[in-house]
C-alpha cells in the first residue's frame, strides 16, 4: 500500500482570469485577516475586546474568561480560513472567486444573526459587516469578469 500525498495537494492553479481590482482587494482582505489572526492567537483577550470592542472589564473575571474561551473556539475557523486564503494567493488563485462567494455567505449569515438577535452594544465589527456586503458583491462580480472581455479593467493595459 502506498500513500498518495499528491491527491491531498493538487497541482498549482495560479491562472486567475478575473479583474485585477478584485485580486488587489483580496490582498487587502488577507492583510486584515492576518492582523486579526495574529491578535486572536497572541493577544491575552484573543481579540474579544480589541477586535469586537466588547467591554470585557465590565464583567467578572470568570465571565470574561468564559467569553474569551468561547470566542477563541469560535475564532478557530477564522484562523483556518485565513490559511486557506494565503494558500489561494500563492498557489491557487483560481479559487479567489469561490473564496469571495464563501466570504459573501459568511457576511449574509452574520447579517441574518444580527437581525434576529440584535446586540445591545453596536461595535465597529458589526458596522463592518454591513459595509462588506456591497463591497463583496462588487468584488465577486469583478472576480468573475474575464480580463480579456471585461469593460472595466482598471489600470490594465489592453493588448
Amino acid at each position: 500500500m502506498k500513500l498518495n500525498i499528491e491527491s491531498l495537494i493538487p497541482p498549482k492553479q495560479n491562472n486567475y482570469k478575473g479583474n485585477k481590482i478584485a485580486l488587489y482587494f483580496f490582498f487587502l482582505f488577507l492583510l486584515r485577516d492576518l492582523a486579526r489572526t495574529i491578535i486572536m492567537v497572541f493577544k491575552f483577550d484573543g481579540g474579544m475586546e480589541s477586535i469586537t470592542g466588547l467591554p470585557m472589564d465590565e464583567y467578572s473575571l470568570d465571565a470574561s474568561l468564559s467569553f474569551t474561551n468561547m470566542y477563541g473556539l469560535f475564532s478557530s475557523h477564522f484562523v483556518i480560513f485565513t490559511v486557506v486564503k494565503i494558500v489561494a494567493v500563492f498557489r491557487y488563485r483560481e479559487w479567489i472567486p469561490a473564496i469571495y462567494l464563501v466570504m459573501l455567505c459568511y457576511v449574509l449569515m452574520a447579517i441574518l444573526i444580527l437581525m434576529l438577535n440584535p446586540a445591545p452594544i453596536i461595535s465597529g465589527a458589526q458596522l463592518g459587516i454591513f459595509i462588506q456586503l456591497p463591497l463583496l458583491l462588487m468584488l465577486l462580480f469583478f472576480s468573475l469578469l474575464e480580463r480579456d472581455t471585461a469593460k472595466w479593467n482598471f489600470g490594465e493595459k489592453k493588448s
